[in-house]
């Protein structure tokens, strides 16, 4: 069931509760906020802070961590969030983790290394040729006295031959066995850097990391090199209505900027914008009622209009034989995809006019989207993804313009525009949303609207999926449980009930899992449960887990699988309501635990009293794929052995073992 809460806020701040009640975790819906409000900021209390990189880098830290362990925390945040995908033009850390989350890795080092400068700590970018296309950038902090390594997008840093400590950069030119030991030996070029490159780029005097050959760059180099800094205030006029939504609808940005600035810097004519969507986007929509009569306070620029119309006010020119136009500006910190125009225009004679245009560049051209034809009562309904032409090396990106001009012949009455409805599609990362948990979610609101004008928040969201599963992270390979809940809200009994499951959508090819399930009665208003078991793999419509160098910018990585019910397949009951006979639930499969202790260095052995203590260090390196996903390794045994264990005789020359 869809559940809404409305609050009605009248000061610069507020707090407020939604409280969830479901068997499963809610889903999060959209969030609308209707204006007028100016510089709205909104989150969870206990959640991440999007709004600033120092509110988003100390979100991500706890009370007592130890210098150590708030690098790493940021490092995990940013190796696991962001993702490998074509695309560049943005050198704004607080932009990208917003907006985009996905290129190469400058822009991993680039937010690494500015959440990190908002947690106090010296950075500095590195650039070591390992034998990557173009390079690679690496981000250094300093804690402990000592410069240390992190390379968020290969997703490493190097442990001493204490398998305890990072290592330091001084460790790493002292001890090149340190970056050795550490890969895998398979060419796998996105979970680790591989073996032959380390041996080709590593294990040489030339990459040592202090020399000549590596560049250190400090931390303004690519700041806002080419590109402005972000603007993330969101306002809103009187008359719009924002909404935010988890989903994506398809309206994915996939730049049309062929501005000479682009051109200059990446030297193409657009060709950098990839084919296939970004793995991680969702969508919302900003709704601007354009009223005749706030001409004035709503458009940024008019002339020669005026409103007439009565109780239905319209856009009329002033005077006869004279254009009149009205400029409207959009602006808002998110991507633009595409907008829309809804309006009724009247034209009584062919000796009227009435024009719209577009413009991404603040004006200095305007691109022409309609101009009315025929006569009287003209229904306009127009959608362009042109706003995605917008320059990204201009502060006014994410805006567009638009204008509308009417001319009369004659009666100046004879022309009109009424009803005029802008809806803009948005476009940005769902995760800087306050999503919604099991329980009491405390919400904090602020503004900087001057007075005390009305600002309405409503929340919607799904309380109860009526799936649920045995684990809830779970990774490949694993057999969980799928239990389904079906009710039955009618008034008569229902009986042999067939349930189905998939693993995606059945619509677009989802697979059954198991055999079809049958409840042999369901009674009115009850709920009956009913399971099948089920092996968890990756899958997702149109996604993979595999990589290649050559399709980087056109690669559909995995998320999440989505696992569908479906009472009654096959049609066989009467019920008073099927709309409801579906539904579906998101589950991360994780990558399968890889686990390492191929050197003799894990293997430590310290002397305690006549005995001897044997430790073994076991690495988990399952941080694979275009966008990781991965937990911790569970109940992992390791035996020790004082000799060479033989197949068939696992538990001869056994010393012990021990459950991690």
């Amino acid at each position: 069931m869809v559940r809404q809460q409305s609050e009605v806020i009248t000061h610069s701040s507020a707090e407020f509760n939604i409280e969830v009640q479901g068997l499963t975790p809610p889903v999060s819906r959209s969030i609308e906020i209707t204006g007028p409000a100016q510089d709205i900021h909104f989150r969870l209390a206990d959640g991440l802070d999007f709004s600033s990189i120092d509110g988003l880098a100390h979100s991500l830290i706890k009370p007592g961590m130890t210098d150590e362990e708030k690098v790493k925390a940021l490092f995990y945040f940013t190796a696991t969030n962001f993702y490998d995908r074509g695309g560049s033009g943005c050198e704004d850390p607080l932009e990208y983790a917003n907006l985009w989350g996905f290129s190469w890795c400058g822009n991993f080092a680039l937010f690494l290394n500015a959440a990190w400068r908002a947690l106090g700590f010296q950075t500095v970018f590195l650039n070591p040729v390992i034998g990557m296309p173009g390079g690679h950038t690496i981000t250094c902090v300093f804690y402990d006295n000592q410069w240390h390594m992190y390379d968020s997008r290969l997703r490493a840093y190097f442990l001493n031959r204490d398998n305890r400590t990072v290592a330091s950069l001084v460790d790493l030119d002292r001890d090149d066995f340190l970056v050795q030991r550490a890969f895998d030996y398979g060419d796998r070029m996105v979970n680790h850097w591989s073996f032959p490159l380390v041996m080709e780029n590593y294990s040489n005097a030339a990459s040592d990391w202090y020399d000549g050959f590596n560049a250190h760059y400090d931390n303004q180099t690519l700041f806002h090199k080419d590109t402005p800094p972000w603007d993330p205030r969101l306002d809103l006029r009187k008359g719009e209505t924002l909404t935010l939504g988890w989903e994506d609808r398809g309206k994915w940005w996939n730049r049309l900027d062929l501005s000479p600035e682009w051109r200059r810097i990446h030297r193409s004519e657009g060709g950098d914008a990839a084919k296939t969507p970004p793995i991680i986007y969702a969508n919302g929509t900003l709704v601007t009622e354009l009223d005749p009569l706030l001409l004035k306070s709503q458009a940024v620029e008019s002339s020669g209009l005026k409103a007439t119309g009565g109780s239905r006010p319209a856009f009329s020119p002033s005077a006869a034989g004279q254009w009149g136009y009205a400029i409207y500006k959009v602006r808002v910190p998110y991507f633009i995809p595409s907008m829309s125009v809804e309006a009724l225009a009247g034209r009584a004679s062919a000796d009227d006019s009435l024009e719209l245009a577009l413009s991404t560049d603040e004006g200095k051209s305007w691109l022409p989207l309609w101009s009315a034809e025929g006569l009287g009562q003209l229904p306009l309904a127009i959608t362009t993804d042109q706003t995605q032409r917008v320059t990204m090396y201009s502060v006014n990106k994410y805006s567009y313009l638009l204008r509308f001009r009417l001319k009369a012949g004659a009666v100046p009455e004879n022309v009109s525009l009424a009803g005029v409805r802008l809806a803009t599609d948005l476009y940005y990362r769902p995760m800087i949303l306050p999503a919604l948990k099991n329980g009491v979610n405390h919400l904090l609101y602020s503004d900087r609207t001057p007075g005390d004008s009305p600002r309405r928040i409503v929340y919607r969201w799904l309380e109860n999926t009526n799936i649920l599963f045995s684990e809830e992270q779970p990774c490949i390979g694993d057999r969980i449980t799928i239990t389904a809940l079906v009710a039955n809200q009618g008034n008569s009994p229902a009986s042999q009930v067939k349930v189905r499951f998939y693993d995606g959508d059945p619509a677009l090819g989802g697979v059954r899992i198991g055999e079809d399930q049958v409840i042999a009665e369901i009674a009115p208003g009850q709920t009956s449960r009913t399971q099948v078991e089920w092996l968890a793999v990756q899958q997702q419509v149109g996604a993979s887990t595999s990589f290649s160098l050559a399709d980087l910018q056109n690669h559909a990585g995995y998320t999440h699988n989505t696992i569908f019910v479906q009472v009654d397949p096959d049609n066989q009951l009467s019920e008073a309501n099927k709309s409801d006979n579906l539904t579906s639930r998101d589950l991360v499969v994780n990558n399968m635990a890889n686990l390492i202790l191929k050197d003799p260095s894990f293997i430590e052995f310290a002397r305690r009293g006549d005995k001897v203590l044997i430790s073994a260090f076991v690495r988990n390196h399952n941080l694979g794929g275009p966008r990781p996903r991965a937990r911790e390794a569970r109940n992992v045994v390791v035996r020790f052995y004082d000799k060479q264990p033989v197949a068939g005789r696992m538990k001869q020359n056994m010393i012990g073992e021990a459950v991690i």
